[in-house]
């Protein structure tokens, strides 16, 4: 137990100031930096990965990773860039010509469904599935179940009350740090 005690005790300073020393997370946190914090897959068009290998050289660099920005974009010959760029367009613009020829299939829409008959409306209609005497017997257990829930409301809010003024890993940081947010304040 002591031992539990000296090693947080110990840590105390990085956790009231909320201070990381792990490399991983310094370098994922870089990662999140560059992507934005997105989590959506940018490994079909090699972006994310050149993202992360972009917080790799500047992580080990601890500098300015233009030089490799330029190279990559070739700005230093922007002629290069803008020639891929109108390439690209100009063969977009020959698929288009090439598909425009092609005649166009209609689709048909089957209204077969729409037409049946419907069973549960109009004087096509069904009898009822349950007697009378049946249906009032139901309702009153409905009735009866609605009257609990909005007995059991009252003990639920209670219990709500409660909870909010337990400290739980939630709130345990800002009331360490001595800072009061609008959520903790109104409690």
């Amino acid at each position: 137990m002591y031992l539990n005690i000296s090693n947080v005790a110990v840590k105390s300073r990085s956790l009231i100031e909320n201070v990381n020393t792990n490399l991983v997370e310094c370098f994922n946190s870089l990662i999140a930096k560059f992507i934005g914090g997105k989590r959506i897959n940018f490994a079909l068009k090699r972006e994310y990965q050149g993202r992360c290998n972009s917080a790799v050289v500047k992580f080990n660099e601890k500098s300015a990773i233009s030089y490799v920005q330029n190279t990559l974009t070739n700005k230093d010959r922007p002629e290069m860039g803008f020639a891929n760029v109108v390439e690209k367009k100009r063969e977009e613009a020959q698929k288009r010509k090439n598909n425009s020829g092609r005649p166009v299939r209609k689709k048909i829409r089957k209204l077969t469904d729409a037409k049946q008959k419907q069973n549960d409306y109009g004087p096509a209609s069904l009898d009822p599935d349950m007697s009378q005497s049946e249906l009032e017997v139901a309702k009153e257990e409905f009735l009866k179940n609605l009257e609990t829930l909005t007995a059991d409301k009252d003990a639920i809010e209670r219990n709500t009350k409660i909870r909010k003024n337990l400290i739980t890993a939630f709130n345990f940081g800002p009331i360490c740090k001595g800072q009061v947010s609008k959520d903790i304040a109104s409690q």
